[in-house]
């Protein structure tokens, strides 16, 4: 996916470009932004984008992207704030925040080098239920012919170091039928994608076997993504639907209804408040005590 190829020093230095763009409507499909200034400069092997300015409905974009290759090794600098810029094609409105550096003498160098954070935070949208469908991975259970289902909100965060996105436990969003939480690794220098997402029915309590579908992992690679049940995930749900066999139903009734309490918490307002990554690390670790636990009662079991 990023070229191994060497960028080319001879077409930064090769050429000169100065343009200017204001206008003060752009329209991009349900999008409309406003007072746009977009400045485009190459010059002896500096390019720039800067000031990126545009306002869309109560929000705003302010930002830059800068190529410097005046040195034998470019580097890249991206600085770039929406803030409650209405979404494209989904709706809403969205906050995003990109602070990313790095140098290399390809595009595949330069990703492999990056530093710095990003965040997104999205509100009211509405995506198309077969796409929620999907990674919900057969748990969900959609009631209606509404084709789409609201995105309440949602929010990403990732730190880069080294080349190495870390999104673990920073990644969650809440739907009108489902939460989301999860998160997990992309290394850009091989392009490996690592990511867990578990989805929890907000709705109804299904009692069936589809409780094992509950945690999707996104493996493969950024060209070629794979999604597929989480095979340790399935193995612990398993254990435990076994034991709502032998007990008459009590362990796995026990279990969901805690999951649907847990689901029906306003993930929102802790997104809003900041604190929905402190209270993920906080489950995450409690699913890895419960985890090692199931391992050794399979391990007395043998």
């Amino acid at each position: 996916m990023f070229s191994s190829e060497p960028i080319s020093h001879e077409v930064l230095h090769a050429y000169e470009i100065d343009f200017a763009v204001n206008a003060k409507e752009i329209v991009y499909g349900e999008t409309d932004l406003k007072d746009v200034q977009l400045v485009v400069a190459l010059k002896d092997g500096l390019f720039n984008i800067e000031p990126i300015k545009a306002s869309g409905g109560a929000g705003s974009i302010n930002g830059l992207v800068r190529m410097d290759g005046r040195s034998d090794t470019p580097e890249l600098k991206v600085d770039l704030a929406i803030l409650q810029v209405p979404m494209p094609n989904i709706g809403g409105d969205v906050d995003f925040d990109a602070d990313l550096e790095g140098k290399g003498k390809s595009v595949a160098e330069l990703m492999g080098s990056l530093n710095g954070r990003m965040l997104l935070v999205a509100r009211d949208g509405k995506i198309e239920k077969s796409v929620a469908s999907k990674f919900g991975s057969g748990l969900l259970s959609f009631s209606g012919d509404n084709e789409y289902t609201k995105l309440e909100c949602a929010t990403l965060r990732v730190d880069v170091k080294d080349g190495i996105a870390d999104f673990n436990n920073k990644l969650a969003a809440q739907l009108t039928e489902v939460t989301w939480k999860g998160g997990g690794e992309i290394n850009l220098k091989t392009e490996k994608l690592d990511a867990g997402i578990r989805p929890k029915p907000r709705k109804g309590i299904p009692i069936s076997a589809g409780s094992l579908a509950s945690l999707v992992h996104v493996g493969g690679t950024l060209k070629n993504p794979k999604i597929q049940l989480d095979p340790k995930d399935v193995a612990v749900k398993y254990a435990k639907y076994s034991a709502h066999i032998a007990t008459g139903g009590l362990t796995l009734i026990a279990d969901v209804i805690k999951d649907k309490i847990q689901a029906n918490q306003d993930v929102c307002e802790m997104i809003l408040e900041g604190t929905v990554f402190e209270e993920m690390e906080k489950e995450s670790k409690e699913a890895e005590k419960q985890l090692e636990k199931e391992r050794e009662k399979a391990e007395k079991k043998k």
